[in-house]
C-alpha cells in the first residue's frame, strides 16, 4: 500500500516532487480509495502525471517491504503510475522522458494515515500531510470540511493527500459523544440505523464509522443495510458484539485494541455480561464525562480480560487475529478484515500484576 514520495531537489519545488512521484504501487486499506494520488496532491502542480514520463534517476529507493535501501537506481512514473523500477547503469530512459537527479537522495512509499481526526486551518493542515509523506489519509469521523478539502485537492486548488472520509459516527443512544463536539448519529433500532446507512452515503461518506455503544441490533442492521448500499462499514467493535460475530458481519476494519482483549479472554461471556449493565447518562452535555464515565466502567474489565488471555496469534492470509486453543473460531482466520490498533502504550511500570489504574492504553476515536 504505497503511493512514491521524494525529497526536495535544488531547482525543483518540493510540491512537484511529490506531485510526480505520487503513484499507487499497492491498495489502501478501503476499497474506495482509488483515485490516483498524482491527482491527489495537487493536479496544477509543477511536475504531475499529465507531463508525460518522469524519472527519478540514481536515488536510493527504500521500498516498504524491509529489504535493504537500493542505490543509484531510477524509478519512471507515467499516468500517475510507477511503470519501472532498475539500476540506473541498466535502464534507458525512452525519448520525451523528464529526468531528474537525485543522487544522495532517498525515495520511499508514501505514508498511510489509517486512523486520523483532522482539524486545523486549510492553509495547513492538508498540505502538512503531504509535505511530511503522508499521501493517503482515512478520516474517521468525516465532516463538511473534508469533503471541500478533498474537492479542492482533486481540482488542483489545494495541495494534499488522497482523503478517504468516513461518516460522521454512528452510536447508540445515549452515545459516548454528546453535542459539544459536532455532530453524531443516535440510532435506537434497526430501522434508525438502516436510514443512518442511507443518509450518509447520500452525503458522500465512502465507509459508514460505528462506533462503541450501539445495541446489537442496531449494529446488525448497519452491517446489512452498508452492505446493500454498497458501502463498507467499519470503526469501533461494539461493546454488545463479539469480535467474530463483528468480522462474520464484514466489519471491515475494527479500530483500536479493546475488542481484541474480549476475544482472547477465557472470561468472556461473564465480561460481556458486565458490559451489558455499562450505562452512560444521557442528560450529561459533555463529551469528556461521558467517556470518563464509560472508561472508568470499562477498564477494570478490560484488565480481567487481560489477566485471562489465551494465546493470540496473527493470521497472515487475512491480517487478523485471532484466538488460539480450545476457544478458537475458525471463522476469524478466513473473513477479511483488520485490526487498526491506533495509539497503543504500556507504562514503564506495568507488570503482569499491576492494577488498572497503572495501566495505559491510548485510544482515539
Amino acid at each position: 500500500m504505497s503511493e512514491a514520495t521524494v525529497g526536495a531537489q535544488h531547482g525543483v519545488a518540493r510540491r512537484g516532487f511529490l506531485a510526480g512521484a505520487a503513484a499507487v504501487t499497492g491498495t489502501a486499506l478501503v476499497s474506495t480509495a482509488s483515485v490516483g494520488t498524482a491527482r491527489a496532491v495537487g493536479a496544477k502542480a509543477e511536475v504531475g502525471a499529465g507531463t508525460g514520463p518522469l524519472a527519478f534517476t540514481h536515488v536510493t529507493v527504500i521500498d516498504g517491504s524491509g529489504a535493504p535501501p537500493a542505490p543509484d537506481m531510477t524509478v519512471v512514473v507515467e499516468g500517475g503510475r510507477i511503470t519501472a523500477v532498475a539500476p540506473s547503469a541498466r535502464i534507458r530512459l525512452r525519448p520525451g522522458t523528464r529526468a531528474v537527479d537525485l543522487t544522495g537522495k532517498y525515495l520511499m512509499p508514501g505514508l498511510i494515515e489509517a486512523h486520523t481526526h483532522s482539524d486545523g486551518p486549510e492553509t495547513v493542515v492538508p498540505a502538512l500531510y503531504a509535505l511530511t509523506g503522508v499521501t493517503t489519509v482515512r478520516e474517521m469521523r468525516g465532516e463538511p470540511v473534508h469533503h471541500e478539502w478533498r474537492r479542492k485537492i482533486r481540482s488542483g486548488e489545494l495541495l494534499g493527500p488522497r482523503w478517504v472520509i468516513g461518516s460522521p459516527i454512528v452510536d447508540g443512544t445515549p452515545s459516548l459523544w454528546a453535542s459539544d463536539v459536532g455532530p453524531t448519529i443516535e440510532v435506537a433500532d434497526a430501522a434508525e440505523a438502516r436510514r443512518a446507512v442511507r443518509r450518509v452515503k447520500r452525503e458522500g461518506a465512502d465507509f459508514v464509522k460505528v462506533y462503541s455503544r450501539l445495541s446489537r441490533e442496531s449494529y446488525f442492521a448497519i452491517a446489512d443495510e452498508a452492505r446493500r448500499q454498497g458501502l463498507p462499514h467499519l470503526g469501533h467493535c461494539p461493546d454488545t458484539v463479539r469480535i467474530t460475530e463483528a468480522s462474520a458481519a464484514g466489519h471491515r476494519t475494527i479500530e483500536h485494541l479493546h475488542a481484541l482483549l474480549l476475544a482472547t479472554s477465557r472470561h468472556e461471556k461473564e465480561i460481556r455480561r458486565l458490559l451489558d449493565a455499562v450505562r452512560i447518562d444521557p442528560k450529561d452535555p459533555s463529551s469528556l464525562s461521558r467517556y470518563h464515565s464509560w472508561f472508568q466502567q470499562v477498564h477494570p474489565l478490560e484488565w480481567r480480560a487481560v489477566q485471562a488471555t489465551t494465546v493470540a496469534c496473527r493470521t497472515p492470509s487475512s491480517g487478523v487475529w485471532r484466538p488460539t486453543g480450545p476457544r478458537s473460531s475458525p471463522r476469524s482466520a478466513c473473513t477479511a478484515h483488520w485490526n487498526c490498533p491506533t495509539t497503543f502504550r504500556l507504562s514503564p511500570r506495568t507488570g503482569s500484576t499491576s492494577p488498572p489504574g497503572r495501566w495505559r492504553a491510548g485510544r482515539t476515536s
